[in-house]
Formats: structure tokens, sequence, C-alpha cells
């Protein structure tokens, strides 16, 4: 297995003395190409989970995916800087397809909570002009192929927002809210969606997910949703692997079984037969 750290910027793009946004690379060895996972932990936008972020990406490569790791841009930089991390990451993904054995038409990206606003916002707004002069950009290179997200932060609708990822993120001018409140940002040209969500979540109302979904089917754009009755916020895997197991929890952990089912439907993998290719089938030489 290949792994590593690689900056997103380069110093005279961005203050590295500062921060430094990077993503960790966990790349499977061998012949073929695989569909790859770009990771964007939660923490509302001023932190970064790290229960969210390396737990997934091993969950991914235990599959046969390819899996990267975002460290994106948090307080005190402000609104744009994330997106263009989020851009800025799956361009590197896309030009190092050989290097770390890609399918640059497999791209998912997955997103916990404001990760998942993130995550979400590149799949509506990566046209947006403010990215355009990124390095390496070109049209339509930093559109996810899908977009999986979890207990996302989207809407900036009173009532039912997560104050404190938007007022982080706009340090709390409440008249650019609405830039990025995703439901209203939906266009027919958006990747399909996995969706998911706890009814009882009381930190990211379920209401967000669903708002997306509604704004999905209004663009005649396909998801799958699943809205599970228990759980808090914050449950990433839902199982031992980031928290401590309990009984209603082992319902909420289908969800990573039901994703990966559903991406393999979109990417096709079932049409290969190979071990080398099938999700968690992985040699020893890849490792």
């Amino acid at each position: 297995m290949i792994y590593e750290k690689v900056s997103l910027w380069n110093d005279d793009e961005y203050d590295l003395s500062e921060y430094n946004p990077e993503m960790a690379v966990f790349s499977l060895k061998g012949r073929k190409k695989r569909p790859a996972v770009i990771i964007f932990p939660g923490g509302g936008y001023s932190n970064l989970s790290p229960r969210e972020g390396e737990p997934i990406a091993m969950q991914f490569l235990a599959r046969g995916f390819q899996a990267f790791v975002v460290k994106y841009t948090i307080c005190p930089k402000k609104y744009t800087q994330p997106l263009r991390d989020a851009t800025r990451a799956i361009c590197m993904v896309r030009d190092n397809c050989e290097k770390w054995r890609v399918d640059p038409n497999q791209i998912a990206v997955i997103g916990f909570s404001a990760g998942g606003h993130l995550a979400t916002s590149l799949a509506t707004n990566y046209d947006s002009d403010f990215l355009k002069d990124i390095k390496g950009m070109e049209k339509g290179k930093n559109r996810p192929d899908l977009l999986i997200s979890c207990y996302s932060v989207i809407t900036a609708e009173k009532g039912k927002r997560h104050n404190g990822s938007f007022f982080t993120l706009f340090d709390g001018d409440e008249s650019k809210y609405d830039l990025l409140s995703l439901e209203k940002n939906v266009h027919e040209n958006m990747p399909p969606a996995f969706i998911w969500h706890t009814w009882e979540d009381s930190a990211v109302p379920v209401c967000n997910s669903l708002m997306l979904a509604e704004a999905m089917s209004e663009k005649n754009i396909p998801y799958e949703l699943h809205v599970y009755p228990k759980g808090m916020h914050g449950l990433s895997t839902a199982n031992g692997e980031t928290l401590i197991e309990r009984p209603e929890y082992k319902h909420i952990s289908s969800w990573f079984d039901l994703c990966t089912d559903w991406m393999n439907i979109y990417f096709n993998l079932s049409e290969y037969d190979d071990a080398e290719y099938r999700g968690g089938a992985i040699n020893e030489d890849e490792i």
C-alpha cells in the first residue's frame, strides 16, 4: 500500500506558516485502477474529527477502494477557502491517477456533518467562478462522480441550520449564509447522492438531509436516502471502530454496507470478476 501526505498548496499560494491543508493518501497497489473516495471529516469548520477521517479510509480500503482524507482549511480562514481546498484535492487525485491507481471517472466524495456540507458544496458548486483560477483546474475536473452525505449540514434556514458551522464559515455575517444554503444550489448536473441521517440528531436536524433529497427530487437527480430512528450526531461508522458499541448502533452501522452496494451499482463494479478488482478481496502484494 502507498501511504503519504501531500500538501494541497505551495507556499506561494497559501500561507503555510499558519496552517497546512493536506491530503492523506491510502492507495492499494496492483495492476488495475480502482474507484476512489475522498473523505471530508466534520468539525463545524473549527476543527476536524479524527473519528471521521482515517477510520473511514480503512473501511473503504477493506472494500477495495482507494481512499484520501482531506485536512481542509478551518477557522480562522473563511468561506471560499475550504471549497478551494476540496477542488484542489479532487484535481490532485485525477492528476495522479496513474501513481495512485485511481479510475478518474470513478471518484466519490464523502463528508460528515460540516464535512458533508463541504462535500455537498463541491457537488453543487464545482463550476463556481472563484474556483477557476486554481492551478491545474479545468472545467469539470473538480466534479465528483458520486456524493455521500452523512448527517450533513445543508440548509442555512433559521431554526433548521447548524448555527456553529455557518457562523464560523461566514464569521457571523448572516447576510451571506444563503450563498451556501445547499438545498438552493442543487442543479441538474450535480452527481447522484447517498444520504443518511438519524431522526434523533439534535445537533444537525434531520430536515437538513430531507431538504437535500427534496431539492434533488425537484431536479430529477437520483439519490438513496436512509433515516435511522435512533442515534445521536457524529456516529461515524457507528461501530466499535469509532465508538462504544450499543445495541441500537448495530442497525445504524448498516449504512456502510448499503453505501458500498450503492457505489458498486453506479460504478458497475459487478462486471469485474477478478479478485483484485472486487471490493474486499485484497492481495498481499497490494498492502
